[in-house]
């Protein structure tokens, strides 16, 4: 019929008939995306990427967090689980990029405009995105949402309206929405120091694995071997399996052995180590990577998070209160920096 409909030619239509009869035909299509094909694998995050796949299609996830420090690699992840999932949405997966806007009323006409929806002057853009997104099955990935974090209501909205869609968020800020469903992304496995296994296994930890990749790709000898691999090792820990940390410092094998880039590494060549051009200028140092997120914090945090800087390894409550006499409430301040994916808390017996 449809061949009839489209009045081929007998040449043509044979090879219509062909094409749709081979099994080239089941796989010739797919949903739309704008996703990009990213530069380098993804090194040591399968297991991360199985369970964010398999949560964001669970039938009771509608919003799905993806929250952790600077550099830990929430955006690569998001991308990684956005392409094993396209053919999970008939009308595509899209990424929105947030990261140049700090207005949360700019959310709603930046969806708009990476889908390719013209300005209407007939409905507000909101309204506009609705309209299109309610009847579609589609994920959003919404990239960087912590300095538009008061577009949260926004978000519930729109699911609300638009009972197929679902939403991807990577940010360092949780949302704090009834929807909402948090995935605490993970720095790379790190070895044990005390008890390092031989280097060609120690080379599939992912840590190692990345500092690997990314030091070969700037020095094609370097290799994990008996010689560095205690120094590696000890630097991924410095790093706390960050992949951001890790890449930047990897680079430096271009210059440094592993054992000079550990003796080396504190002060400018930890924070400005910089060799990288294809990414944001806020991810070309960890002091930027840093400083982006304390440029959101509210003035009493910022205060609250340069005196934490004192401590080396680790505090408890009761030090944190005691250099902040001044009647500040440390436990509330301390709270918000760990939901803000500043500050980590541990167990350790007790306390």
């Amino acid at each position: 019929l449809l061949a009839d409909a489209l009045a081929l030619t007998p040449a043509k239509r044979s090879a219509f008939v062909d094409f749709a009869r081979s099994d080239r035909a089941a796989f010739a299509f797919h949903s739309p995306t704008n996703l990009l094909m990213p530069p380098t694998p993804l090194i040591g995050r399968d297991r991360d990427v199985a369970a964010i796949r398999a949560r964001l299609l669970r039938g009771d996830t509608r919003l799905l967090t993806l929250v952790g420090p600077p550099g830990i690699g929430k955006t690569r992840l998001s991308l990684a689980v956005a392409s094993e999932v396209r053919d999970c949405f008939d009308d595509g997966v899209f990424f929105v990029a947030l990261a140049p806007i700090t207005d949360p009323d700019l959310v709603a006409p930046t969806i708009a405009t990476t889908l390719g929806l013209k300005e209407s002057e007939r409905q507000l853009p909101f309204d506009q995105l609705v309209g299109y997104l309610c009847d579609k099955a589609m994920l959003l990935v919404l990239d960087n949402f912590e300095q538009v974090i008061d577009a949260a209501s926004i978000v519930v909205k729109s699911l609300g309206a638009c009972p197929l869609l679902k939403l991807l968020v990577t940010s360092r800020v949780v949302l704090r929405v009834r929807a909402e469903r948090q995935f605490p992304v993970p720095p790379l496995a790190l070895p044990d120091l005390n008890r390092l296994p031989p280097a060609e296994v120690l080379a599939r930890t992912p840590a190692i694995a990345l500092f690997a990749d990314r030091a070969e790709a700037v020095n094609p000898d370097f290799a994990i071997t008996d010689d560095n691999a205690a120094s590696v090792a000890a630097i991924c820990h410095r790093l706390d399996g960050l992949p951001l940390a890790i890449e930047l410092i990897a680079a430096r094998t271009a210059i440094l052995s592993p054992h000079e880039l550990l003796d080396q590494l504190h002060g400018n060549l930890l924070l400005r180590s910089n060799g990288l051009r294809d990414i944001e200028t806020r991810q070309k140092t960890l002091f930027n990577a840093i400083d982006w997120s304390y440029n959101l914090l509210p003035c009493d945090e910022q205060t609250l998070f340069a005196r934490l800087s004192v401590f080396a390894g680790g505090w408890t409550l009761e030090a944190a209160e005691a250099i902040c006499d001044d009647g500040c409430d440390a436990a509330s301040g301390l709270a918000s920096l760990v939901n803000k994916s500043l500050i980590v808390r541990q167990a350790n017996g007790p306390e």
